[in-house]
């Protein structure tokens, strides 16, 4: 983080930001998760990176499910559903991450929206999937995320 700040890389700044938050919510630091997301979620949308912000967004709405506030997880999660259904997340560094947060917070607010997450995970990994050879397919899934959205709905 002091290095980013160094350099004045508000780019820089976001992604540590970011990375520094996913640790602390891990370990149950709320407060300065919170604030971290918050941040990164600032920088990236005064730079006009909104998919990338959506990382943010979901950290935050993790946050507010976890303090029990379901009004901000909400909030939080409408804009993500805003943003899923106008464009893709692919360029983003962790899509999957965004979904998987995004849908098992909307499983838990029993909100019918969480299957059209499922599906959209479902799909992006697939078309990753098709890409790779036999043994790397494998692998691929093999990974407790990727095989969390394996399979499509019933």
């Amino acid at each position: 983080m002091e290095l980013a700040c160094t350099l004045a890389d508000r780019r820089f700044e976001a992604t540590a930001r970011v990375r520094l938050a996913h640790v602390q919510l891990a370990a149950d630091d709320l407060d300065a998760a919170e604030a971290n997301y918050t941040a990164a979620w600032t920088l990236r949308r005064d730079l006009a990176m909104t998919n990338l912000s959506m990382e943010a967004v979901a950290g935050l709405a993790e946050i507010a499910w976890r303090k029990c506030d379901r009004a901000q997880t909400c909030a939080h999660l409408d804009t993500i559903m805003a943003h899923v259904t106008q464009r893709q997340l692919d360029r983003t560094e962790e899509a999957l991450l965004v979904l998987a947060a995004t849908h098992r917070l909307l499983t838990a607010l029993d909100d019918p929206r969480a299957a059209a997450v499922y599906k959209l995970a479902h799909a992006q990994l697939h078309r990753r999937a098709a890409t790779l050879d036999a043994p790397d397919c494998d692998r691929f899934w093999r990974t407790p995320l990727h095989a969390a959205f394996a399979n499509p709905l019933p």
